[in-house]
């Protein structure tokens, strides 16, 4: 995968986290968060940012990226299971997407307004912390289960 420095693309503060043979990269400017997840999955991967370091909450893209094309989905992790967000006159939250795969791994990027808000919530504002999710999965149906899923905390 060739990933283009945030430095080097006119962004501040590009931090980096490696945890488990995966790779978290993200910066930003004054409005918005770029971000780069790395897995070593043969299936889905999914990035999302939640009110605490627990899934429930968490609102989180999943992209699954094929040889020929992305399919990805904006999620929700309600009490009750994931399900698709937005929904009506909401507005999907991130954007520019892009993911690719190859031999041993999958990534996808994104960026998202700032701050970035589930309802009233402000699940991610510039200089504080956030709870980041991380997720990846053997198989390309989004309806499987991860096979790894991590939340950290983050400082944007």
């Amino acid at each position: 995968m060739s990933m283009a420095s945030g430095q080097a693309l006119g962004f501040q503060q590009t931090q980096e986290l490696a945890l488990d043979n995966c790779r978290f990269v993200w910066w930003r400017d004054a409005s918005r968060l770029r971000c780069t997840f790395v897995a070593p999955a043969r299936g889905w991967v999914a990035v999302g940012f939640g009110p605490t370091l627990d899934i429930i909450g968490t609102r989180f893209v999943m992209a699954d990226p094929q040889l020929d094309k992305l399919r990805f989905v904006e999620m929700l992790a309600a009490p009750t299971g994931p399900m698709p967000y937005p929904t009506g006159s909401q507005v999907r939250a991130f954007q520019a997407i892009t993911g690719g795969r190859d031999t041993n791994s999958a990534w996808v990027s994104f960026a998202m307004a700032l701050p970035f808000f589930n309802g009233e919530t402000a699940l991610v504002r510039p200089k504080q912390k956030a709870n980041l999710m991380l997720a990846w999965s053997t198989s390309t149906d989004f309806a499987h289960h991860s096979a790894w899923r991590r939340h950290i905390k983050i400082d944007v």
